[in-house]
């Protein structure tokens, strides 16, 4: 993510997603908040683009004696990639923003190390439309 920015990048169009059951929720149409984690040095914890899944694909086919542990064995390039649709912010909405907007429930803010891809809610996206309409101009 740095060396978009930093290379004048402005849209994010594919992602690497884990091969888990929630990449497997997502579908073409669906909103996409695109957060940056960590310490803050290389760039701000918080929202850096909203945009939409335009599709998902490249999931390891499951068969019947595959074992629970075997089914994420992904090579670096078979992970499963999202198609997506993200206009990146010229700076983020920064962890600090929304929490005083009163927004800290957000998975990626009560586990910053946690899945790819994140979960949030329906009611948690209004809030945050709502709270910090920017995003969604």
């Amino acid at each position: 993510m740095p060396q978009l920015i930093a290379g004048g990048g402005h849209r994010i169009d594919r992602w690497c997603v884990a091969d888990n059951y929630r990449s497997r929720m997502m579908a073409a149409g669906d909103p996409v908040v695109f957060w940056v984690s960590g310490d803050g040095r290389l760039l701000a914890r918080g929202i850096w683009g909203v945009g939409h899944v335009l599709g998902v694909g490249g999931f390891r086919r499951s068969s019947p004696g595959d074992r629970l542990g075997s089914r994420n064995a992904h090579g670096p390039d078979e992970r499963p990639r999202a198609s997506v649709d993200i206009p990146l912010l010229t700076g983020a909405v920064s962890d600090r923003q929304l929490r005083a907007a009163g927004i800290n429930d957000l998975e990626v803010q009560r586990q910053p190390q946690g899945s790819n891809p994140s979960w949030i809610s329906a009611t948690q996206l209004a809030r945050l439309a709502d709270s910090v309409p920017e995003l969604f101009d």
